[in-house]
């Protein structure tokens, strides 16, 4: 054998062996796997060389190739359909799926029960090394090479808190590097494209070596957190619209800084899980997630805003907060013991973290700076109504904390809570009038966003919340879902100087101001924050009803074991066990459309071989089977001439000429113009469907 022949041969191989060990080992190193690294080493070696002699010497004379390959493809198959490699494809699947258990709390798949996974794997590098011998051999499109060395790269960066090996890492890098840079000579001029290959392998490995010195693994920033919060983002968009494709539920709109009012409609029926809670107090914990300052009727807008979120006295304990996924901010609670810098409303998650702790206080030390014009600004057509409303609800009361009370009983009792409440019509402009005067029903943005307007139309600085209300037991590990997302409001106390939470929606209890908290009811304002006027003869709303006296939270009344109005126990939202099956369901439909285009591919490629079988006569039969199968899928009528030909070359002595079997080729071409002209989603189906290419 020349060495022109054997030189090209072995060039594959070496490449193919390199890429094979390199793929599977940044899967190793990056999950920890256990594994026997000489069977993976061996068998890669020997599939390498023996796939790139077979994808290089195509004549029939090499027999003994053709049967050594046999031979180990039987090895192969019998080994394979062991019991042992099961077990081991089991315990590979829990291994990696427990790592997205961890971080994005994905169903884990498959059980634990051997020592090594070493199987599955050599079995991932043996298909590694012959996808790259097929490209570089037989010149085959450079995704065949690169999609099988990627993706152990990807399922390690995806979830792994450290990176690869650096050794794998490089030899993988090079590889890659190596073929996309030779790829367009290699396919144009194979005797040069292998030469370039040769000669490429130094200069590329010099400069990889240096970019790696200079950038040392002991220096290195895990950056996975981003790409985690991309596919957070995603996924959740996509099973949002699963599960309201499915249910009948309006799409939900896609997630924005700003809350648009006019997308409002029924709460999302999902009960992903969001992240796990341990409190040390029993109770509804509220966990901010993002305020808005500026109501423009239709919506709530935030702005860029800095500020010191209030701080308790003594810990009472430590709340963990562990979320699935990295989310781009942090969850915040009420009253914990180191300070807290909202920007914009929110903390961002910078440091993409995951698991965090607060430790927790009931009682206010630390008093915020005063509110700015924001938090008590309306629209003009708001200002008007609101004003007039809350002058005959607040009639009589003495100070802010009478007037909170009174508008918290009025907004609870204004509408029914009913998460199925539609979405407002676009012929309304101001979203809280709408839910006060025309809806009979609402849920949580409803109540908050109208609690937040009265409030403000009686000059107290109040500001809408969104985020998760959970209800927790001390020292109790709480799963958070989607069900538990809430709206609420945060009035500034003048006596505590502090954010208080101020809960709208009737199926949650009252909430209470800080312990510790002491002042004067009739306390001093800065100006600008005046009373909003009250007339001197009020105006009695037929449907308002007084509150008790429990309701109206005087200096006297006050204590640290108050109890909530309502003495019905709240039908609070539960957390719900992760419904997996709808992540199930998602991936399998996306594995479907790799299925779909190696079927449309395998199809292709078989009925190319039949186009070509056989001597003139032979050929023309099967021509004409595969061209009249074509022409009835896409609705055409097969010339009578070509139905000619195929009768003289089956029943008569005729020897179909070249140019007669020619026109078979012809009236295919005929119909891939046909089909060029459909549109882009047809040519898809035509293509890897229908197998018409």
């Amino acid at each position: 054998m020349k060495v022109r022949k054997w030189l090209p041969c072995l060039l594959s191989a070496a490449i193919a062996f390199m890429l094979a060990v390199s793929a599977v080992g940044n899967l190793i190193t990056g999950y920890g796997l256990p594994v026997h690294l000489w069977k993976i080493f061996l068998m890669s070696a020997l599939t390498a060389l023996t796939s790139a002699v077979l994808f290089q010497f195509r004549d029939n004379k090499k027999v003994i190739l053709r049967a050594a390959a046999a031979v180990l493809a039987g090895i192969l198959v019998k080994e394979l359909f062991r019991p042992y490699i099961w077990r081991q494809l089991q315990n590979l699947s829990f291994l990696i799926t427990s790592h997205y258990h961890a971080i994005y709390n994905w169903p884990v798949l498959g059980k634990p029960g051997t020592d090594h996974v070493t199987g599955p794997l050599m079995f991932w590098a043996m298909l590694v090394a012959v996808c790259v011998n097929w490209h570089i051999c037989r010149r085959k499109h450079i995704a065949v090479a690169i999609v099988p060395a990627v993706i152990p790269l990807a399922l390690s960066l995806m979830t792994a808190a450290k990176v690869p090996a650096t050794a794998y890492l490089y030899l993988l890098i090079l590889g890659l590097a190596v073929l996309l840079i030779t790829d367009w000579t290699r396919k144009k001029q194979p005797e040069q494209g292998t030469k370039l290959l040769l000669w490429s392998v130094a200069p590329v490995a010099l400069a990889l070596a240096l970019l790696f010195a200079c950038n040392p693994k002991a220096g290195y920033i895990n950056h996975a957190g981003r790409i985690q919060k991309e596919v957070v983002v995603r996924l959740e968009d996509l099973w949002e619209i699963v599960e309201a494709v499915i249910s009948g539920a309006p799409i939900p709109s896609p997630s924005e800084q700003n809350r648009n009012l006019l997308t409002v409609g029924p709460r999302s029926k999902s009960s992903r899980s969001v992240m796990l809670v341990n409190s040390p107090i029993d109770g509804i914990l509220y966990l901010r997630e993002q305020d808005f300052d500026v109501y423009t009727g239709i919506g709530w807008e935030g702005t860029d805003r800095k500020e010191t979120f209030t701080t308790g006295a003594k810990s009472s304990g430590e709340l963990t907060i562990v979320t699935y996924g990295v989310r781009d901010v942090l969850f915040v609670p009420y009253y914990a013991t180191q300070a807290i810098n909202l920007v914009g409303g929110n903390v961002k998650n910078n440091k993409n973290i995951q698991q965090y702790s607060y430790g927790l206080s009931s009682i206010l030390v630390k008093k915020t700076a005063l509110p700015n014009d924001s938090y008590k600004d309306l629209p003009g057509e708001t200002w008007g109504w609101a004003t007039e409303l809350v002058r005959e609800i607040t009639a009589g009361a003495k100070n802010d904390r009478e007037k909170v009370a009174r508008i918290q009983t009025y907004v609870r009792k204004a509408a029914e809570y009913d998460r199925a409440t539609a979405k407002m019509s676009s012929d309304y402009t101001d979203f809280a009038k709408w839910f006060l005067e025309e809806s009979e029903t609402g849920h949580c943005v409803h109540f908050a966003t109208a609690m937040a307007v009265l409030l403000r139309a009686a000059n107290i600085p109040a500001r809408y919340v969104e985020g998760y209300a959970v209800d927790c037991k001390a020292g109790t590990d709480v799963v958070v879902s989607r069900q538990n997302a809430h709206a609420w409001v945060e009035y500034y106390d003048w006596i505590a100087r502090a954010w208080c939470v101020l809960e709208a929606t009737p199926i949650y209890p009252k909430t209470e101001r800080p312990f510790g908290v002491s002042g004067n009811p009739q306390e001093e304002k800065p100006d600008g924050w005046d009373d909003a006027p009250v007339e001197d003869t009020p105006v009695k709303d037929p449907t308002e009803e007084k509150p008790d006296e429990g309701d109206t939270p005087t200096e006297e009344t006050e204590t640290p074991t108050s109890q909530p109005e309502e003495t019905v126990t709240p039908d609070l939202p539960q957390p719900q066990p992760e419904k997996h099956k709808w992540m199930i369901i998602v991936l399998g439909c996306l594995l479907l459309i790799p299925c779909t285009v190696l079927q449309g591919y395998v199809r292709i490629l078989v009925k190319r071989r039949l186009w070509n079988r056989g001597r003139s006569n032979e050929r023309t039969i099967w021509r004409w089977r595969l061209i009249r199968r074509d022409a009835k899928l896409l609705k055409q009528r097969l010339p009578e001439e070509l139905d000619d030909l195929a009768q003289k070359a089956r029943f008569s002595q005729h020897k179909i000429r070249p140019e007669e079997l020619r026109r078979y080729e012809e009236y295919r071409l005929t119909l891939l113009a046909a089909v060029a002209k459909k549109p882009w989603y047809q040519r898809l189906f035509v293509k890897w469907i229908l197998a018409i290419a």
